[in-house]
């Protein structure tokens, strides 16, 4: 019996390594080309026979860093791309070092030493600046993007609009609220309401991304009072309990998911600071392009 056992697991983990590899070579595949579709008009890639730039790397690095901060990736993620990239560029031994909401790092050239510190953005990122994001830090940390050339596509990216307007986003954040009471087994009458709460919640948060971030959480809190306040209110009214799905539904793109899953992977790679603290805004990833 004992041998059995122990076969099985060699077998398992002989099978896991054999994932492990095949994973490891699809992801580099992947960011391949990933960095193939970060090219611009007029990009430069790194050359193995470039000068190494100190200040160039450090200029990039706090580009790519600063967005990846806002844009919700986690810190060992951020730390690996940066220090590719500066390696990348020539200045291997550069120490880098990436908060929740900041990137400190110093690397040195020619015996001397740029030091620079980034914030992240206030606000959250579109998904589809996210993705160009990711698509920029595979290219710069390939080679692919030369320092000005990632500073110019990060600018870019900034300024994506968005691809839809306020009317349709608060719209679709009503269908969303009204198909979530449908799976939490709401009556008609509940699915209704639902879909007119997600109407008022959608246009709180567009509201509320125009506002000063100090007063965000606020206007949270008032959004979610709002809506308990109207389900029970009609629910004391005598309007059944087929709309009590209506106190969830429209309520569910105010939590953080994004926020917390990225929290539970930095706790468990031992980055306690960032995982506890997770300061990093709440609005959270209702955001859509």
């Amino acid at each position: 019996m004992t041998v059995i056992v122990a076969l099985i697991a060699v077998a398992v983990l002989v099978a896991a390594a054999i994932l492990l590899m095949a994973v490891r070579a699809r992801g580099e595949r992947d960011i391949a080309v990933s960095a193939r579709a970060a090219l611009i008009t007029g990009a430069v890639s790194v050359r193995p026979d470039d000068e190494p730039d100190a200040a160039g790397a450090l200029a990039s690095v706090e580009a790519v860093g600063g967005a990846m901060i806002q844009a919700g990736f986690t810190v060992e993620t951020v730390q690996d791309v940066l220090s590719d990239i500066a390696r990348v560029n020539g200045v291997p031994e550069s120490d880098v070092l990436v908060f929740p909401n900041a990137v400190l790092m110093s690397a040195r050239d020619a015996g001397r030493r740029e030091t620079g510190a980034v914030a992240g953005g206030d606000g959250q990122l579109l998904l589809s600046q996210i993705d160009e994001v990711q698509q920029t830090a595979d290219a710069a940390r390939t080679g692919v993007l030369d320092p000005s050339s990632t500073i110019e596509r990060i600018r870019r990216i900034r300024g994506i609009e968005p691809a839809y307007g306020p009317v349709l986003r608060v719209v679709g954040y009503g269908f969303l609220s009204g198909a979530l009471s449908v799976l939490l087994g709401a009556s008609w009458l509940g699915v209704s309401l639902s879909l007119a709460l997600g109407l008022v919640v959608g246009a709180g948060l567009l509201i509320s991304e125009r506002v000063p971030r100090r007063y965000g959480a606020l206007i949270t809190v008032a959004i979610a009072f709002f809506v308990a306040s109207v389900v029970l209110l009609l629910v004391r009214f005598g309007w059944g309990s087929g709309i009590l799905a209506a106190l969830l539904a429209p309520l569910v793109v105010l939590l953080p998911g994004a926020l917390l899953t990225t929290a539970v992977l930095e706790l468990s790679m031992g980055h306690m600071i960032s995982g506890a603290g997770c300061p990093r805004p709440a609005a959270l990833a209702a955001r859509a392009s």
